[in-house]
């Protein structure tokens, strides 16, 4: 993973649902995710997800099912303002799903810590 990941979000639709794959080998595990709105004066909802799914292992082994996606307790569909969470236990893959923006865009952003 390229780091920092910075995503933005223009629409709420199927389309910005990105997911940022994350290195479950770091030592120790720490990543931030952060969404940002572009104006002060726009509205948005979102939520955050995360998943233990490694889909390469997934794809390795030929299985079809699909990525087990939890909700974020800190950022659950729903949220309407900037916010920040963080992960202290392995997790492969972190979304951001936008289901009202009003104006503007969102930047979904993530960083992993962890040794180089």
């Amino acid at each position: 993973m390229g780091n920092p990941v910075y995503i933005s979000i223009t629409s709420s639709s199927s389309s910005p649902t990105r997911a940022v794959n994350l290195d479950t080998s770091q030592s120790p595990f720490n990543t931030s995710v952060g969404v940002v709105f572009g104006s002060t004066s726009m509205t948005a909802t979102y939520g955050v997800e995360f998943t233990m799914d490694d889909q390469l292992y997934l794809n390795n082994i030929g299985s079809t099912r699909a990525l087990a996606w939890l909700p974020d307790a800190n950022l659950p569909t729903g949220t309407t303002s900037a916010a920040t969470t963080n992960y202290m236990f392995p997790v492969a893959a972190v979304r951001c799903t936008v289901t009202a923006l009003s104006s503007s865009y969102v930047v979904f952003q993530v960083i992993q810590g962890g040794r180089a």
